[in-house]
């Protein structure tokens, strides 16, 4: 069996032209970190996803209480965030690596309850901003007919 040299140097140069044919080292690694730098996000903090959770969930409330010195909520603190926690609040996240807890509501925390905790805890309201109530009707008194 005798190989046909024409054929093989065709093969050769078939296998070393494909070989060759790539793209070039500096362009390919220009692409893949732009697509790395694009795709990537900066990465919020557990609390922050936690927030983001009780906004998606609809609540329109949401109330984060730490501990005033920053520590970790101790079995006393969340005690006392039970009794003073109303059955209207529907979603509560311990958070923050056990250093905030989160309340999430349609209802407003109960003003006794939430003066009771402000002086407990650092308080931090987020909330939706409330619309602001429509003027009553008919208050032009200096316009009527006479």
């Amino acid at each position: 069996m005798r190989i046909d040299v024409g054929i093989a140097v065709t093969a050769l140069a078939a296998v070393c032209l494909l070989a060759a044919c790539g793209p070039h080292p500096r362009f390919a690694n220009a692409n893949s970190n732009s697509a790395e730098t694009a795709n990537a996000r900066p990465q919020r903090s557990q609390t922050e996803r936690d927030i983001e959770s009780m906004r998606t969930a609809d609540f329109e409330f949401v109330y984060v209480f730490r501990r005033k010195d920053g520590g970790v909520l101790d079995e006393a603190d969340r005690r006392f965030l039970n009794e003073q926690k109303p059955p209207e609040i529907n979603r509560v996240k311990l958070t923050d690596e056990g250093r905030a807890v989160i309340f999430g509501s349609n209802f407003q925390l109960p003003e006794p309850q939430m003066e009771a905790l402000k002086e407990r805890f650092a308080f931090e309201d987020l909330s939706r901003p409330r619309p602001e109530p429509p003027p009553a009707a008919n208050t032009n008194t200096g316009n009527q007919a006479k």
